[in-house]
């Protein structure tokens, strides 16, 4: 079984209606992990600083944003997690209450194997993500 624990995510406001944490599962964030992979690429970091934009506005609105940015990825009818999307790039996430919890990001043509792979932490976090946030606070 994996340790999880969540920090702030500095990139997005703090100072909004939403907050923004960043996953860590053994000691590692698996977000940091991805970012350090794209970071040299100029299409990939392009799409992630506008993914980064549009968390920045769901921090301070909490407005529903449109499909094309942030979708909701159902199983059996029911939402298990959200993903960030621009163009190839997905960064997946869930979100309790006014809260958003980003586990990890990805590539459109591993979206299949993400999902799996996000149910699997889900599954796992889904009793004490409650008691991570009220931690945090």
């Amino acid at each position: 079984m994996s340790i999880f624990a969540i920090e702030k995510f500095e990139a997005v406001r703090k100072d909004g209606k939403v907050s923004f944490y960043k996953l860590y599962e053994n000691g590692e964030c698996l977000l940091d992990k991805f970012y350090n992979e794209i970071q040299f690429h100029e299409k990939s970091l392009s799409d992630y600083k506008s993914i980064l934009a549009t968390m920045d506005y769901m921090a301070e609105t909490n407005v529903l944003l449109p499909k094309q940015k942030f979708n909701s990825i159902k199983e059996r009818g029911k939402v298990m997690g959200y993903e960030f999307k621009k163009n190839d790039l997905r960064i997946y996430c869930i979100k309790p209450m006014t809260n958003v919890v980003i586990l990890f990001g990805g590539y459109k043509k591993n979206q299949k194997r993400d999902i799996k792979r996000m149910q699997a932490i889900t599954k796992e976090i889904d009793e004490i993500i409650d008691d991570l946030i009220t931690i945090k606070r």
